[in-house]
């Protein structure tokens, strides 16, 4: 948290966009009063879809940058 404030994040005003895990973001998300969490509820592998397929978009990634990865 303190990192967060020292890079001049403000708790309370800012808007935080949470792309970790719930096991990360839930005790962060107590300090904090304006966040989103715009991948809740999908898995894990849907997340990675999700990122992977919007970077290409956005910033037009070579597919052959983009790393696949494989979840046992």
């Amino acid at each position: 948290m303190t990192q967060l404030i020292e890079k001049g994040i403000d708790l309370k005003k800012d808007k935080i966009i949470f792309l970790a895990g719930k096991n990360y973001r839930e005790n962060l998300i107590k300090y904090i009063n304006n966040y989103v969490i715009p991948l809740e509820g999908l898995s894990i592998g849907n997340q990675l879809k999700y990122l992977k397929s919007s970077l290409n978009i956005h910033y037009r990634i070579p597919k052959s940058k983009i790393k696949d990865y494989e979840f046992s």
